[in-house]
């Protein structure tokens, strides 16, 4: 009789581990399942994002922006500055949607109080 309940007792203990198993692996792989869906999501919104800049950089390809003077010292005297953010295309819209140009690049970085250095 003892030995019975025994086997009884250990076939019992490893149901209970497999069924835990499994419980265990259903609950990772549905974990597992919701990040994927989650950076799929993310990537087809950053793609998105990314066309959309494409199009506006085609559409408006000059853009101008006030600009918080970030040198302390310079600050003071000049507290905004402006930029004139230009495609790299301008004059030749041939190159508006080559590989690798396509970020604007400020007309007047070199006049900008930031690029001076302030002295006093």
């Amino acid at each position: 009789y003892y030995h019975y309940m025994d086997c009884v007792k250990f076939i019992q203990k490893r149901i209970r581990i497999f069924l835990q198993r499994k419980r265990l692996k259903e609950k990772y792989r549905m974990k597992f399942v919701a990040t994927c869906v989650m950076i799929q999501r993310q990537v087809k919104v950053m793609r998105a994002k990314e066309e959309l800049h494409k199009i506006m950089m085609a559409e408006q390809p000059v853009q101008v922006v006030f600009d918080f003077t970030l040198d302390p010292k310079a600050r003071g005297i000049i507290p905004f500055s402006l930029q004139m953010w230009t495609a790299p295309w301008v004059g030749d819209k041939s190159l508006c949607m080559k590989e690798g140009v396509g970020q604007f690049e400020n007309a007047f970085y070199r006049v900008q109080s930031d690029f001076q250095k302030v002295k006093g």
